[in-house]
């Protein structure tokens, strides 16, 4: 077992995508224990407010940001919210994805593939490049992208996410 006392995030800024439940809010509370300021976001408003409330119940610090990751707008609100709460961001963790229902490639069709890739792929990129500008500018930060084990090991009707 990891022993949490270890590992002081005190008063950094962690922005946690898929932070409203499973591995994100696992994250999110780990963080928050550890002394960060976390900001937790996903489209699930409810999710969030659950974990926010959670992680304050234990003292730490919580801040629910709704955002559809797939869409560059909120992205950017997003980002642009929680340098007027903070000033900053320390640590991104990219963990939010969408996994569809489970479907052979000869199925699928554009808007699934859309989907899938705006929210797994160019979310994560663009989160990742508007938090890196401005780790740059404020002299350093830190960047960790959860993947699945599907991209090395697929699972049958799984393609599509498997190539995200």
């Amino acid at each position: 077992m990891f022993d949490i006392s270890r590992f002081s995030l005190k008063d950094k800024v962690a922005v946690i995508t898929g932070g409203g439940r499973g591995i994100g809010q696992a994250i999110a509370f780990a963080f928050a224990k550890a002394g960060a300021k976390v900001v937790v976001t996903s489209r699930k408003a409810q999710d969030l407010e659950a974990t926010a409330n959670e992680i304050k119940a234990f003292g730490g610090e919580a801040y629910p940001l709704p955002a559809h990751l797939g869409k560059s707008e909120e992205i950017k609100k997003m980002i642009d919210a929680v340098i007027a709460k903070y000033g900053r961001i320390d640590i991104l963790v990219n963990n939010a994805g969408a996994s569809p229902a489970k479907g052979s490639v000869l199925e699928c069709d554009e808007r699934l593939w859309d989907k899938l890739m705006d929210i797994n792929l160019k979310g994560a990129y663009f989160i990742s490049q508007a938090a890196a500008n401005l780790m740059v500018k404020q002299g350093g930060g830190k960047i960790i992208n959860i993947a699945s084990i599907d991209g090395h090991n697929p699972e049958p009707g799984l393609s599509i996410y498997a190539i995200s």
